[in-house]
């Protein structure tokens, strides 16, 4: 006949979910690098102009101050999630 499965079933190993790390890290990692797409779109619209006009050397400068520093914590904050969420994976993997 047939047997019955009312016993325990043996664990299976779950991969982690990594999508909120995932998820951080691209957005930081668009934040860190957005600087050079940012002067090069300013210098495609603007233009270079004349001598005086350095209106994509400042746009790299301003995306470098405030876009880049976000991106850098966000590239820290999924790094640590990552790397704690490893460690949550393996405590109870162990167990």
């Amino acid at each position: 006949m047939s047997e019955s499965s009312s016993g325990a079933s043996p664990s299976t190993k779950k991969s982690g979910n990594y999508k909120i790390p995932l998820i951080l890290g691209a957005i930081g990692l668009l934040l860190t690098i957005s600087p050079f797409f940012y002067s090069a779109y300013v210098d495609a619209t603007v233009g270079r102009g004349g001598p005086d006009d350095v209106s994509s050397g400042w746009a790299f400068v301003w995306a470098l101050y405030h876009l880049t520093p976000p991106g850098l914590i966000l590239l820290g904050l999924a790094f640590i999630i990552g790397f704690a969420q490893t460690l949550s994976y393996i405590s109870s993997s162990n167990n």
